[in-house]
This record gives C-alpha cells, sequence and structure tokens, in this order.
C-alpha cells in the first residue's frame, strides 16, 4: 500500500527515511530505500535518536550505515543527522523543506 501512495502522490516532492542510528541498517530500511530509487521517489536519509550516543559512537554508527547502503549504491541521498531531545538538525532539516517548498512554488508559477 505504501508503495502505491508514493508512486500515484503527485503531490510528494520529497519522502524522508527515517534511519535509527542506534543500530545497524535494517534490511527492511535498505530494502525501502531500493524501492524508492527505482520508483524515482526522491527521498533524505534522516539519521534519529543520536543523543543517545557519544560523538564518537555517533559518528561510528553512521559510518558504518552508509558503508552498508554504499554495498547497494553508487551515491547515498542527502543525510541528515538529528535528535529531537537536543534539536541537533533541526534547523539544518527545516531549511531543507522550506527549500522543497519555494523550489515546488517556484515551479507552479511557470
Amino acid at each position: 500500500m505504501i508503495y502505491t501512495y508514493f508512486e500515484n502522490r503527485m503531490q510528494l516532492n520529497c519522502a524522508m527515511m527515517l534511519v535509527d542510528a542506534n543500530i545497524p541498517p535494517q534490511k527492511i530500511d535498505i530494502e525501502f530505500m531500493g524501492v524508492l530509487a527505482e520508483r524515482q521517489v526522491p527521498f533524505v536519509i534522516v539519521y534519529t535518536k543520536t543523543d543517545r550516543m557519544t560523538p564518537n559512537q555517533k559518528a561510528s554508527n553512521i559510518a558504518t550505515i552508509r558503508k552498508e547502503l554504499l554495498k547497494y549504491w553508487t551515491e547515498l541521498p542527502q543525510e541528515f543527522i538529528t535528535s529531537s531531545n537536543t534539536e541537533e538538525g533541526r534547523e539544518e532539516l527545516l531549511k531543507f523543506i522550506e527549500s522543497v517548498n519555494e523550489k515546488v512554488l517556484a515551479g507552479k508559477g511557470n
């Protein structure tokens, strides 16, 4: 059902793939990203729960996730590192959403 939604939702400009940065990449996440790419659904990766680790653990875990994803991809989509508790990455993600919205609105003026 979700695949049909992503394929047919004409107003969809970018999906956000939430990935728990505390655990290794899950097979279902990798498969879902592959389906999004195959169906040409634009998306970004949002690493979540980063406040639960030290900075070194966070860097190591994200590097491990990237390495695993690059087994299937030649290039990763844009990434955001976030925490709802500390608000890390909040401003960057909001600016990205705003830029997507601005592009959509600019395109409607044509």
